[in-house]
């Protein structure tokens, strides 16, 4: 195989996705690809516009990392003087789809999340695009990049002749397919991409998902693993009058279950829900956005997410002068008194405590499970960071940080951040 010459056009949006573009790009250059990004030059003799130009039109392909900023870059929509390089870029890109028709198997979409799949620019949309947001979703792109395929065409058989039969009836191949006992022994290639769906009940669920979009609707594919999850998804279609919570990557939504669809193909079973975000279902507490004896609703959101991602209780957090009304009333704000969830302690141990020793399905689980609680909650209205591992067979270390929503317009909206250790088994459990 020959080394492919690939080019990375994204935007500087934060250190952080600068990061995660070095990061992508040093790794593909240790498994032979022949990637370039601008971090690598300090300044090139040929100029920046020169020097993208003419990486553009060497690279054997483009990796075009989307985000909401590259996307509005991308389409000259940036105030002026910010993000030229991107906008040059972009002019490229534009120009080569133009002159080739729309013909494209050189600029690749890219991903880090989900979520960006929303800003992948309208030109780039027709082909395959990629989430990096795992092993496989990597894997996936490094097949494109180095022209192998996953699955080898077989060479083309003969012909083999069939007896004439009387046609009896119409054939219907789904309606006499046989559903496997176990639908996920069927399944080839298993996704690690999972999703929460709360019910209206309270009860949680974890699913696997091969496919979310997200447009005026957001429709999901689920691959379920047992009978069990199986019939969790099919309990769905029943009829509810408030929405479930539903978290997947970094976003957590209510909604409507609009549909829920099975099918079954070559002994794989699969289902189609298809949800209606409700933006109109109250997200918190109104007795959260209240001032409790001198806290503010930013200092009752910040112990709600210490208590969501530390387990901390309120005791001790509260002045002495406070008497046990008023002490009352601020526990039942912490809690979120009045909204869909009320945090009454961390769901940490308890989802610890069921994965029974599988960890990388724990903080999965539990990273999403967070994402839920924060959001729905209306402790924050986006979240920065949420970094969640392992210390040791006990302790969980959390790091985090989030945007409150904006009160005032004239006032940058609270950043809440919380780093420490959530005790996921105590001593006494040990002796159990």
């Amino acid at each position: 195989m020959n080394s492919p010459k690939v080019f990375v056009s994204y935007t500087h949006d934060s250190e952080a996705h600068k990061d995660r573009v070095y990061e992508l790009s040093d790794k593909l250059r240790a498994e032979g690809v022949d990637c370039h990004i601008d971090q690598y030059e300090d300044s090139p003799p040929v100029g920046w516009a020169r020097w993208m130009h003419d990486q553009i039109q060497d690279a054997d392909y483009v990796l075009v990392v989307c985000t909401e900023t590259y996307k509005r870059r991308f389409e000259g929509k940036e105030a002026i003087g910010k993000g030229a390089g991107a906008k040059w870029e972009g002019a490229i890109i534009t120009q080569h789809l133009y002159e080739s028709e729309g013909r494209n198997s050189k600029f690749t979409p890219i991903v880090f999340s989900f979520e960006d799949a929303n800003h992948i620019p309208l030109e780039l949309r027709q082909g395959t695009w990629y989430v990096l947001n795992t092993e496989e979703g990597y894997n996936d792109l490094y097949y494109r990049l180095t022209d192998q395929r996953r699955r080898v065409k077989r060479e083309l058989g003969q012909l083999r002749a069939l007896p004439t039969l009387e046609r009896k009836q119409d054939f219907h191949p789904i309606a006499t397919q046989k559903i496997p006992d176990n639908p996920a022994q069927k399944v080839e290639a298993k996704t690690t991409s999972m999703i929460l769906i709360i019910s209206p009940e309270g009860h949680p669920q974890f699913f696997d998902a091969s496919r979310i979009e997200r447009a005026e609707t957001i429709s999901m594919t689920l691959v379920p693993e047992n009978a069990r999850e199986a019939a969790a998804i099919e309990a769905l279609r029943k009829p509810a009058r408030e929405p479930v919570g539903v978290a997947y990557g970094m976003s957590a939504v209510f909604a409507q279950i609009k549909s829920v669809k099975q099918v079954v193909e070559g002994g794989r079973e699969v289902w189609h829900l298809e949800l209606q975000p409700d933006d109109s279902y109250s997200r918190g507490s109104v007795m959260s956005e209240y001032n409790f004896s001198g806290y503010s609703p930013d200092d009752v959101a910040e112990m709600r997410a210490k208590r969501i991602l530390l387990n901390e209780k309120l005791q001790g957090a509260h002045p002495r002068r406070m008497n046990d009304l008023s002490a009352g009333m601020l526990e039942h704000a912490v809690e979120g008194y009045g909204s869909s969830y009320q945090v009454l302690q961390s769901p940490f141990p308890g989802l610890y405590k069921a994965a029974k020793g599988k960890t990388d399905e724990f903080l999965e689980a539990a990273k999403l499970y967070a994402v839920l609680l924060l959001l729905l909650t209306n402790t924050v209205e986006q979240i920065h960071k949420l970094d969640l591992k392992m210390k040791n067979d006990r302790e969980l270390e959390v790091n985090f940080a989030g945007q409150r929503a904006r009160q005032y317009t004239n006032r940058d909206p609270h950043t809440i951040k919380v780093k420490g250790i959530c005790v996921l088994v105590e001593e006494e459990d040990d002796e159990d």
